[in-house]
């Protein structure tokens, strides 16, 4: 029987509302639980970084 994966990842916006890379649900975590970014938009789920890289 094959195996089915399925990827999620997040949209990422920098300080400047532009799009950068989708990351994993455990980076997107990582960043909310830091500080370093904020919820953008539920659907789709987005994160804007508070702070610049």
């Amino acid at each position: 029987m094959p195996q089915c994966l399925i990827l999620i990842t997040f949209s990422r916006l920098d300080t400047n509302k532009k799009p950068l890379q989708p990351c994993k649900p455990s980076v997107a975590r990582r960043f909310l639980n830091s500080g370093r970014a904020s919820v953008w938009r539920r659907f789709p789920f987005t994160l804007i970084l508070t702070q610049s890289c």
